[in-house]
Formats: C-alpha cells, sequence, structure tokens
C-alpha cells in the first residue's frame, strides 16, 4: 500500500470517528483497556452495576459499526467493563433546501444609434427548480457498565 493512499485512508477514518458526538451521564472510574459489547442483558454473565447511560449521534453517512467504535472507545476512557447497546434508530434532524430558476427569453439591452437605450427580445417564461432534503442522523443509546467484584 502506498503510503500517500495509507495516510488519506486514515485520515479518512479520522473524520468518520469524529463526526460522531456522544453525551454521557453517569459515574466515572480509572481507564480501562477493554470494553465487552452486549446487546442484550441475558448474555451478561458477571453480576454488574449500571455506570450510566451514553448517547452517539451522527450524520446518517456514518455507519452504526463506526459509531459503537466511538462508544467503546468513550466507554474504555469512562472507566466501564462493559457496554450494553440499547436501541439504534435513524431520526430526522432538519431539511436542506435549495432553488434555482432562468427567465427564458431574457431581453438583450442595447444603445442605438442615437444612444437611446433599446430592449430586444425577452418574454415572461420562467422555469424554477425546488428541492428539498431531509437530513437524518443515526443515534444510539447504551449503557456503560462496572463489573462488581
Amino acid at each position: 500500500m502506498k503510503p500517500t493512499f495509507l495516510f488519506i485512508f486514515l485520515i479518512s477514518c479520522a473524520m468518520v470517528i469524529s463526526c460522531t458526538t456522544t453525551d454521557y451521564v453517569g459515574k466515572t472510574y480509572s481507564i480501562t483497556d477493554r470494553v465487552e459489547i452486549y446487546f442484550n442483558t441475558d448474555e451478561i454473565k458477571r453480576p454488574y452495576e449500571v455506570m450510566g447511560q451514553i448517547k452517539a449521534e451522527a450524520p446518517e453517512a456514518v455507519r452504526f459499526e463506526d459509531m459503537e467504535q466511538k462508544l467503546v472507545e468513550d466507554a474504555m476512557a469512562r472507566g466501564a467493563d462493559a457496554l450494553l447497546i440499547g436501541e439504534l434508530k435513524t431520526v430526522e434532524v432538519g431539511t436542506v433546501s435549495s432553488a434555482s430558476g432562468k427567465t427564458y427569453g431574457d431581453p438583450h439591452y442595447y444603445l442605438d444609434k442615437n444612444m437611446k437605450l433599446k430592449k430586444k427580445g425577452g418574454s415572461d417564461h420562467y422555469s424554477q427548480l425546488s428541492i428539498t432534503t431531509i437530513v437524518k442522523d443515526h443515534v444510539i443509546d447504551a449503557k456503560l457498565l462496572k463489573y462488581k467484584n
């Protein structure tokens, strides 16, 4: 792999992950170096406490897997032993609209030989294009878990 391609690839990955924002409410412990991921409480075989709730949000173009990586990094930084992934959803956060138009047969102005302004051509035909796009974000709700000794 060429160094330039590798650099661009790594920067692209960093930008995708950095598009994910997290919001956390709860306790914080010493940093951990590993976090187990669960999707159902029945999978958890050790006693634990819920240390907090975390929500990740990113533009719809960001994959849920990339958002999960950001959640894992945040969970380790907060001292969690496990991450219990809850709801994954896509929500509407707004709209973006744009419009453009053109008058057909736009008149042309010129000066005649007597230096008078004259109009040539022109009509009342007008065409417009309007586009509205719904902006969506992916959202993941999760719980951070701390194992009991």
